[in-house]
């Protein structure tokens, strides 16, 4: 979870995905209830919890890294605004 006025987290977050956002304390005691709410249940029950669909998304996005990111995404803008 992220404060929402980090603004360079948005590019790296994802809502519901990889992380959660809020901007007040109310928000974020709602996110926090609802990451917790399913975690007492058993895996096999056909529930799948929020919190499992994170560590999901953030295991899926570690997979990228800086130096491939930057070279398939900033260096060709980068090499385009030079021509």
């Amino acid at each position: 979870m992220y404060f929402e006025h980090l603004m360079f987290f948005p590019l790296l977050l994802q809502e519901n995905h990889n992380g959660l956002l809020f901007t007040t304390a109310k928000e974020l005691r709602d996110h926090l209830v609802r990451l917790f709410s399913g975690f007492a249940q058993r895996k096999g029950q056909g529930h799948r919890s929020l919190l499992a669909t994170l560590q999901e998304g953030v295991a899926q996005e570690s997979a990228h890294r800086w130096p491939d990111e930057w070279d398939n995404t900033v260096l060709p803008l980068l090499h385009d605004m030079l021509q």
